[in-house]
C-alpha cells in the first residue's frame, strides 16, 4: 500500500505545482516582456496536465474556476495583437484541460460537460485555424470522450429536431475531417465526411454550411497543389452538401459560400486538363450566371472561359464587358478589373476594345467625377487605338473621341495626359512618315493639334506644326504647310528649325519673297551655327537643282523689279543671271528640273526686255548697242534650241523678249545688218504665232484661247511687212525656208479668222470681181497669197479647216469654190484631191443651193471628158455623184418638177456614161429607170 499512497501523493504533489503555475499565468500574460521559456515551459504543463487521471482527490471547484479563468483569459489574448497565435492557442489547451480534469475528477452534470465539451470544440477549432495540428488532435481526442457521453435527451432533440445552431456532434464530425485535412489524410477526411453525411439530415443548417465551406477550402488547398482532378472533387461534393439544404433556406454566407463554390469550381475545371473540363466549367458558368446575375465575379468567370472557348466571338465577350460596366460597383479594384478584360480584348477586335471603354468613359466614369480613373482610361483608348497605326479607322476613331471629349470635359485634360497622348500619336506619325505614307502622318500630326489637347507645352507643340509642315512638304501641298506655319505661336514661327521649313516651301512654290525673308531670317540668328544656312544651300541645290548665287541674283531681280541696287550695273546682273541660268539649262537633270530652268531663263529675258524697253523710253541709255546685241542674239538662239521642248508659255515669253530686243536696234545699222535683225524677226514672229496656236488649241478658255487667235493674226500681219523684200533678197535654201513659214502661217491665221468668225472677210468675196482688191487678213487674201505659193499641201490643210469649222452656209461655199479653182487652175494633176472637194462642195450644196450643185456637175463632167489629162477622173467619185445626182432627179419628179427631174437625170446619164470601167452597165440601169418614168405632156 505505501506504493500507492506515494503514488497518489507524487500526484498531487504534480497537481499543485500545476495549479500554482496556473494562478501565475494571469500576471505573466498581463507582462510585455514575458520569459523566453514561457512558451516551452506551457508546453511542458499541457503534457503534464494530460498524463493526470482524474481521481476523487481534485479540488473540482478550485481547479474548474482557474480553468474557466484562463479560458476566459485566453479570448483576450486572441484579441491581443503583442500575443502570438501560438501563444493564445497554448493556454486555450491548457485552460481545457483544467476543465476536463475537474469535470472528470467530480461527477458533474449534463449541462456542465456540454460546458467543456465546447470549449473544447472551440479551441479545437482554434488550434486547427492557426496550424497547430498537434494542439488541436489532443482536444479532438478530448472531444472525442464527450461526443460518446452525450446525453440520450441531446440524441432524441437532434432527431426532433429541435436543435438550435449549437449541434456539437455535428461540429465534432467537421473537426474531424479538418484534423485529417491538416494532416493529410484526406481518406481519411472522407471517412469522417461519410460519417457526418449519415446524419446530416439531422444537423442544422450552419453546421451544413461550415462542412461545405470546410470543403471548399479543402478544395482550393487542392487547387494550389495542383492536384486540380482531387479539388474538383471535393468542390464538388461542397456543393452537394449546400444544395441538399438549400430548401431550407440557405443565410445570407451560405449563398455567397455557394458561389463561391460555382466559381471556384469553374476556374478549376478551365485549368483541368480533362476531356470535358472546359464544357463543364462553361455549364457552370451558365448555371451561376442564371443564379447571380451581373456579378462581377460571375462575369469575370464567363470573360475567362470566352477566352478559352474560341466558339465565341469578340462581339459575345464585348457584350459581357458592358453588362459588367453597366452593373459594376466603382471602385479602384473595379475600374481595373475591367481595364484588364478590356486589354485582353483588345488583340482580337481593337475597334471593340475602344468602344467598350467608350461607354465606360461617358456613362459611368464622367458621372462619377474621379479624375485619376478618367485620365487612365482615356490613356488606355489612345494606346489601345494607336498600337494599330495601320488600320484605316484609327484616326477617324480617335478624332471622333477627342471630339466629344471636348464637348463633356468640364476641366482640361491634365499636363501629363496630354503629353502621354501626344508622345502615343507623334510615334505613330514618325512611323508613317519613315515609311513615306505622308498623307498618314500628316492626318496623325493633325490628331495631336486637337483642340482637346491645348495643354501641350508650347515646344512640344511647335515640334508637332514642324513635323506636319513637313509631311505637306512631302506629299506635296505648300498651302497647307502655309496654313500650319500661319496658325503656329509667334514663338514657334521665329525658330530657326521653322524658318528652313518655309524657306523650302518658297524653294518649291516659287515663292522667292518667303525664301529670302527665311533666309534673312536665318542668317540673322545663325550667327555662332551656320548648320542651318548649310543645309538651306543644299535644299537650293537639290529642290531648284541653281546655285544659291543664281538663286540670290533672281531674289535681287524680282525685288528691285528688274532694276538694280544701288552701285549695280543692271545690264551686267541680268547677264551673270542669265548665263549662270543657261548653264543650269545644260546641266542634265530630271524633266521638272529643266522646266524650272527654262521657265526662269525665259522670265529674265522677258523682264530684262521689259526693263530695257522702259528705260529707253524714258530717255535712259543704261543698255548699250552691243549689250543690246547680246540679249537678242542669246535669246533667239536659246528660243531656237527649245521652243520644240518646252512650255509653250516660256518659250513665247522668250520670243516676245527676242522680238522686243530687236526693236531696240538703232536705225544706223547698214542695210546687211538691217537684213539680218528682220529675217531674225521674222522668225520669231512665226514661232510666236506657232506657239499661240499651239497654247489656243489646248486652251478650255473660250476668251482666252481668241485672245491667242487675235495674237496669231498680228504675229502674222508682221511677219508679212518684209516678207516680199526678204523673198527677194534670198536665194537657195533660206529662201525655201521662209517660204514653208509663210504657207505654214498662212495656215495658222486662216485658223485664227475661222475660230475668231470673222465672216464679214469671206462675205466680202462676194463683193470682190477679181483678186486685185486688198483685204489684210481676210480668207480672200490668204487664198489669194497660198495660190502665188502652189503648195497642194497647204490647200489641203485649208479645206480640212473650213469643213472643220462651223462656217456659215454662204460662206463655206464661196471658201471651197475658190479652193477648188485655184487647186484646178494650178495643178491638173492632182484629180484625185480635185475630185474629193468638189463631192464635198456638191454633197453641201445639194439641197440647199441647187444651182451651184448642178454647176458642178458641169464641170465634173467636162473634167471626166477632158482626154487631155495625165489621170482620169476616179471612177468611184463618178459613179456616186451618177446615182446621188440620179435620186435627186428622183426627188424632183416626186415633187412634180419635170424639168428639174429631166435634166438631173441627163447629167446623170451623161456622168455615167463618162465612167471608164463598167459604165454602160451604169448608164444602162439608169437609162431603163428614166424610160420608166412618166411626164406630163
Amino acid at each position: 500500500m505505501a506504493p500507492t499512497r506515494g503514488r497518489v501523493g507524487e500526484k498531487r504533489d504534480q497537481l499543485k505545482e500545476i495549479l500554482d503555475f496556473a494562478s501565475t499565468l494571469p500576471r505573466i500574460l498581463a507582462q510585455r516582456a514575458r520569459p523566453t521559456t514561457f512558451a516551452t515551459d506551457l508546453y511542458d504543463y499541457i503534457d503534464r496536465l494530460s498524463e493526470l487521471n482524474p481521481n476523487s482527490s481534485v479540488d473540482f471547484q478550485d481547479v474548474d474556476e482557474q480553468g474557466m479563468h484562463l479560458y476566459n483569459l485566453s479570448l483576450n489574448l486572441k484579441q491581443d495583437k503583442a500575443t502570438s497565435n501560438q501563444l493564445a492557442c497554448l493556454v486555450r489547451v491548457f485552460a481545457c484541460l483544467l476543465l476536463d480534469l475537474a469535470h472528470q475528477s467530480a461527477p458533474g452534470t449534463a449541462s456542465n460537460a456540454l460546458r467543456v465539451y465546447k470549449a473544447i470544440l472551440r479551441s479545437a477549432k482554434l488550434c486547427l485555424s492557426h496550424g497547430h495540428c498537434a494542439l488541436g488532435e489532443r482536444l479532438v481526442e478530448k472531444a472525442a470522450d464527450y461526443n460518446n457521453a452525450v446525453p440520450q435527451r441531446h440524441t432524441e432533440r437532434r432527431k426532433e429536431n429541435q436543435l438550435d445552431d449549437s449541434d456539437e456532434a455535428s461540429e465534432y464530425l467537421i473537426l474531424r475531417v479538418a484534423l485529417a485535412w491538416k494532416q493529410n489524410r484526406l481518406d481519411l477526411a472522407g471517412s469522417w465526411l461519410a460519417k457526418f453525411e449519415e446524419d446530416m439530415q439531422y444537423s442544422c443548417l450552419s453546421s451544413v454550411e461550415k462542412v461545405a465551406e470546410l470543403l471548399y477550402d479543402i478544395g482550393c488547398e487542392q487547387v494550389k497543389k495542383k492536384s486540380l482532378d482531387d479539388a474538383v472533387i471535393w468542390l464538388e461534393k461542397a456543393f452537394e452538401i449546400l444544395v441538399s439544404r438549400q430548401d431550407e433556406g440557405l443565410s445570407a454566407e451560405g449563398e455567397e459560400l455557394k458561389t463561391l463554390i460555382q466559381h471556384r469550381t469553374a476556374r478549376t475545371l478551365m485549368d483541368s486538363a480533362g476531356d470535358d473540363a472546359q464544357e463543364k466549367a462553361w455549364h457552370v458558368a451558365v448555371k451561376l450566371d442564371a443564379d447571380q446575375r451581373d456579378r462581377l465575379a460571375v462575369l469575370t468567370l464567363k470573360l475567362d472561359l470566352y477566352d478559352a472557348r474560341v466558339e465565341h466571338s469578340d462581339h459575345d465577350y464585348g457584350d459581357v464587358l458592358l453588362r459588367m460596366i453597366r452593373s459594376v460597383h466603382l471602385s479602384n479594384v473595379t475600374v481595373n478589373t475591367v481595364l484588364f478584360y478590356v486589354h485582353r480584348l483588345k488583340p482580337r477586335n481593337v475597334l471593340l476594345a475602344h468602344s467598350v471603354l467608350e461607354r465606360f468613359l461617358f456613362e459611368r466614369l464622367f458621372e462619377a467625377e474621379h479624375l485619376e480613373w478618367t485620365n487612365k482610361v482615356i490613356a488606355i483608348m489612345v494606346w489601345n487605338v494607336t498600337s494599330i497605326p495601320e488600320a484605316p479607322e484609327s484616326i477617324e476613331t480617335l478624332r471622333s473621341l477627342f471630339d466629344q471629349l471636348n464637348q463633356n470635359l468640364r476641366s482640361q485634360l491634365s499636363a501629363d495626359l496630354t503629353n502621354c497622348i501626344e508622345c502615343l500619336i507623334c510615334k505613330n506619325a514618325d512611323a508613317a512618315y519613315s515609311r513615306h505614307e505622308y498623307q498618314v502622318a500628316a492626318s496623325w500630326c493633325r490628331l495631336a493639334l486637337h483642340d482637346v489637347l491645348d495643354q501641350t507645352a508650347e515646344l512640344n507643340r511647335g515640334i508637332i506644326e514642324r513635323k506636319l509642315i513637313l509631311c505637306y512638304l512631302s506629299i506635296p501641298n505648300y498651302a497647307k504647310a502655309r496654313e500650319v506655319y500661319h496658325g503656329m505661336s509667334d514663338t514657334n514661327q521665329a525658330r530657326l528649325e521653322t524658318q528652313y521649313l518655309m524657306y523650302k516651301i518658297g524653294l518649291r512654290v516659287g515663292d522667292l519673297d518667303l525664301s529670302s525673308l527665311c533666309l534673312s531670317k536665318i542668317y540673322r540668328e545663325s550667327d555662332k551655327d551656320a548648320t542651318i544656312l548649310y543645309a538651306c544651300v543644299m535644299e537650293a541645290q537639290q529642290v531648284g537643282k541653281r546655285s544659291e548665287v543664281v538663286r540670290a541674283m533672281q531674289q535681287v531681280l524680282d525685288k528691285y523689279a528688274y532694276g538694280s541696287p544701288p552701285g549695280v550695273h543692271l545690264p551686267a546682273l541680268l547677264r551673270c543671271t542669265a548665263r549662270l541660268l543657261l548653264q543650269e539649262i545644260e546641266q542634265p537633270g530630271t524633266d521638272e528640273d529643266i522646266q524650272g530652268a527654262t521657265a526662269a531663263v525665259c522670265k529674265l529675258f522677258k523682264g530684262a526686255a521689259s526693263r530695257a524697253k522702259a528705260l529707253q523710253a524714258s530717255g535712259e541709255s543704261i543698255f548699250k548697242p552691243n549689250e543690246i546685241d547680246w540679249f537678242s542674239r542669246n535669246s533667239y538662239n536659246t528660243l531656237l534650241k527649245g521652243c520644240s521642248a518646252w512650255n509653250p508659255t516660256d518659250s513665247l515669253r522668250l520670243a516676245q523678249a527676242c522680238i522686243i530686243f530687236i526693236d531696240l536696234y538703232p536705225n544706223t545699222l547698214d542695210s546687211k545688218a538691217l537684213s539680218d535683225h528682220r529675217l531674225r524677226r521674222m522668225s520669231c514672229h512665226f514661232i510666236a504665232a506657232s506657239l499661240l496656236v499651239a497654247l489656243a488649241r489646248q486652251e478650255d478658255v473660250v476668251d482666252t484661247e481668241l485672245q491667242y487667235y487675235l495674237q496669231v493674226r498680228r504675229h502674222g500681219e508682221h511677219f508679212r511687212e518684209h516678207l516680199q523684200q526678204q523673198m527677194s533678197s534670198l536665194e537657195g535654201t533660206a529662201k525655201n525656208d521662209l517660204k514653208r513659214k509663210a504657207m505654214a502661217l498662212l495656215a495658222y491665221e486662216y485658223e485664227a479668222i475661222l475660230r475668231l468668225k470673222a465672216w464679214i472677210d469671206i462675205a466680202m468675196i462676194l463683193q470682190v470681181s477679181s483678186f486685185k482688191v486688198e483685204l489684210p487678213a481676210s480668207c480672200l487674201q490668204l487664198l489669194q497669197e497660198s495660190r502665188q505659193h502652189n503648195d497642194q499641201k497647204l490647200w489641203s490643210v485649208l479645206a480640212d479647216l473650213t469643213l472643220s469649222a462651223d462656217v456659215p452656209l454662204d460662206d463655206l461655199i464661196i471658201a471651197l469654190r475658190e479652193i477648188i479653182n485655184m487647186v484646178h487652175v494650178a495643178d491638173r494633176s492632182d484629180i484625185v484631191k480635185l475630185a474629193k472637194w468638189i463631192r464635198c462642195l456638191f454633197q453641201i450644196c445639194l439641197v440647199p443651193k441647187e444651182e451651184i450643185a448642178e454647176h458642178l456637175l458641169g464641170t465634173v463632167l467636162s473634167l471626166a471628158q477632158d482626154k487631155e489629162r495625165e489621170k482620169p477622173y476616179p471612177d468611184d467619185e463618178l459613179h456616186w455623184l451618177a446615182t446621188t445626182t440620179f435620186n435627186r432627179a428622183v426627188d424632183f419628179y416626186c415633187a412634180s418638177r419635170d424639168a428639174d427631174c429631166q435634166r438631173w437625170a441627163g447629167l446623170a446619164l451623161a456622168i455615167a456614161h463618162a465612167t471608164r470601167d463598167d459604165g454602160s452597165a451604169l448608164h444602162a440601169q439608169l437609162e431603163s429607170k428614166f424610160v420608166g418614168l412618166s411626164f406630163e405632156a
